[in-house]
């Protein structure tokens, strides 16, 4: 099967507008399930695990750098700001010592 990386990009954008309108039409319609499908979409959008949409909000962090953080169990800046030398060790042990100084500049902004 050729699958290119088109291909790919368009399925993630054809399912990220489908859970987007699945989410407003169970808002809608008060279905209990809207929260599940607002999660699925924000998975989906962010390219992360739903407990990791956290970190990638964060300023400075992005995709990879949050998944990296969720799964070594931190989801919160501050998890992550309280416990720096760990965070650090993890990114040198995962190849990503250049990345160090966006934690460091993380945790001198301000909540």
């Amino acid at each position: 099967v050729n699958v290119t990386i088109n291909d790919f990009k368009n399925f993630i954008d054809t399912a990220t507008w489908q859970s987007y309108a699945l989410f407003h039409i169970l808002s809608k319609m008060s279905d209990k399930r809207k929260m599940d499908s607002l999660k699925v979409w924000l998975s989906i959008r962010h390219g992360v695990p739903f407990n990791a949409v956290n970190l990638v909000n964060l300023k400075g962090i992005g995709r990879k750098l949050a998944i990296i953080l969720y799964k070594n169990g931190y989801t919160k800046k501050k998890e992550i700001c309280g416990d720096k030398e760990r965070v650090k060790a993890i990114l040198t042990q995962e190849g990503l010592a250049n990345q160090i100084w966006r934690i460091d500049e993380l945790c001198k902004q301000k909540s």
